[in-house]
């Protein structure tokens, strides 16, 4: 991979861990999220989680099953699959 796609790659990601750290907010009534903590231990439950499908879907234009939050409960293992769902559109 070259520098710049590496750049945009790491640019990407840095724009998908923002847009997802502000709906985790909201939906989660937290303002200060780490890129390591669980939805589920900052007190997500299953209508939280159709939220945070129904919000990714409409901000990414990707669709999450309900099993990727469990398998990715962070929101960086969330943006990384995130990441991969958009670049497989293109």
């Amino acid at each position: 991979m070259e520098v710049s796609n590496i750049e945009n790659a790491n640019a990407q990601l840095n724009l998908i861990v923002s847009s997802l750290s502000a709906i985790w907010s909201e939906l989660l009534n937290h303002e200060s999220i780490k890129l390591d903590d669980s939805f589920f231990f900052l007190g997500s439950d299953s209508i939280t989680v159709l939220k945070l499908l129904f919000r990714v879907e409409q901000t990414f234009q990707v669709r999450l099953l309900f099993r990727d939050i469990f398998d990715n409960p962070t929101i960086y293992s969330q943006s990384l699959l995130i990441q991969e769902r958009v670049n497989n559109l293109d």
